[in-house]
């Protein structure tokens, strides 16, 4: 049994769980994109390798490997979450799938890091220029927020076409 079968079981559990304890969450939006962003990041690569695979100029290439896996993805969450976004909220917004390319990065690579030092510094405070390094990071990474924000803001007012409204 991999790594990858044990998670796969696991969160059908979780959800089998979940919903034999709480049968109203069947009905809930928010666990229903959860579920369905898992499922799509779990088996849309999957299908999407067995595809690409198949074709006669596929490359074997590490660094066309990760960028696959890292498109793949965020392609995986968004199409998870398509039904219950069509169905809930009566649109699908494609412009996710392209957010996503985006915000991962930043948020992997620039916000992450910043909060997870941020947090080792405060608890428990060692000495009094911890805090202040610490107060240091949250003003930096809130600066790095607010530009990603306006930055998604922009983007999202310029491609408003990329939405389906049923």
């Amino acid at each position: 049994l991999n790594l990858s079968a044990l998670f796969e079981r696991l969160l059908v559990i979780q959800f089998l769980i979940s919903l034999i304890l709480f049968p109203k969450l069947w009905y809930n939006a928010s666990f229903q994109l959860t579920f369905g962003c898992l499922f799509g990041i779990i088996y849309i690569p999957r299908i999407l390798e067995l595809l690409i695979n198949r074709l006669p100029y596929s490359t074997k290439s590490h660094y066309v490997k990760i960028l696959y896996n890292y498109f793949a993805v965020s392609l995986g969450a968004c199409l998870g979450t398509i039904p219950t976004t069509w169905i809930c909220f009566s649109e699908i917004n494609f412009t996710g799938i392209l957010t996503n390319w985006f915000a991962v990065p930043i948020v992997s690579i620039g916000i992450m890091p910043i909060e997870t030092l941020q947090m080792f510094l405060l608890f428990p405070p060692i000495s009094p220029w911890t805090s202040q390094i610490a107060h240091s990071l949250g003003i930096i990474s809130s600066a790095v927020c607010t530009v990603f924000y306006n930055i998604l803001t922009t983007y999202m007012s310029i491609i408003p076409s990329l939405r389906y409204f049923d």
